[in-house]
């Protein structure tokens, strides 16, 4: 099934998820804009990355539904859903092969592309390195390059907590570079404490319930 991306608005209707018989998230009515940028924040398993999985698919509502546009996701094949969308974690999964082959998650790559986010990341020192002896900070670098590699080909960027182990001086650069490259794409950040991005609402998970939304 082929998602009309000229119409590309996230909405959850009466959407809930139990994880056993524990409610984890209940009656969430949410609405998010073709291009906005979403903060969610909360406490510590207030359901904020779960909410993140669902609206990505890797979860699905135990009742109520999300949609892209007029499309239940619920009935789109994974791998064409995840097509659409780019996942930043916080946990950077370093695989075998190089530098490059890790940005791009391919033995094929473009090395000249791979060296201008290399640059832009301050990673240019480490681009022969052994990827598993990178510092965690640096891992976690790379694994947001990942997304900054194929950012040209999707519509929305999700990210959890994706500033974990990074220190100040390049968070407040990386902010950067993301709002400049992702400033066409809806993007929807789950964290815990404030970051410098320039964000059009907060979303509260509280509970399990979103609480209240607000502009910034």
């Amino acid at each position: 099934m082929e998602i009309d991306t000229d119409r590309f608005i996230i909405k959850c209707k009466n959407m809930c998820f139990t994880f056993g018989d524990t409610p984890l998230l209940q009656d969430v009515n949410l609405t998010i804009y073709e291009n906005e940028k979403v903060m969610i924040k909360g406490l510590n398993g207030s359901g904020k990355s779960t909410l993140l999985n669902l609206i990505s698919g890797l979860y699905k509502p135990t009742s109520g539904s999300i949609c892209y546009g007029d499309y239940n996701i619920s009935f789109i094949n994974l791998d064409s859903l995840s097509d659409k969308y780019l996942y930043i974690t916080q946990n950077s999964n370093i695989l075998g092969g190089s530098i490059y082959e890790n940005m791009a998650l391919s033995t094929n790559y473009d090395s000249e592309l791979c060296d201008d986010i290399l640059r832009k990341l301050n990673l240019e020192k480490v681009k022969d390195a052994t990827p598993n002896l990178l510092s965690q900070g640096e891992k976690q670098r790379l694994n947001i390059g990942r997304a900054l590699y194929r950012e040209q080909d999707v519509y929305l960027i999700l990210g959890d907590e994706i500033f974990a182990n990074i220190d100040k001086e390049n968070i407040h650069m990386i902010t950067e570079l993301l709002e400049h490259e992702f400033a066409d794409k809806t993007v929807i950040f789950v964290c815990h404490e404030n970051i410098a991005y320039k964000f059009d609402r907060v979303i509260y998970v509280e509970g399990g319930f979103v609480k209240e939304e607000h502009s910034v």
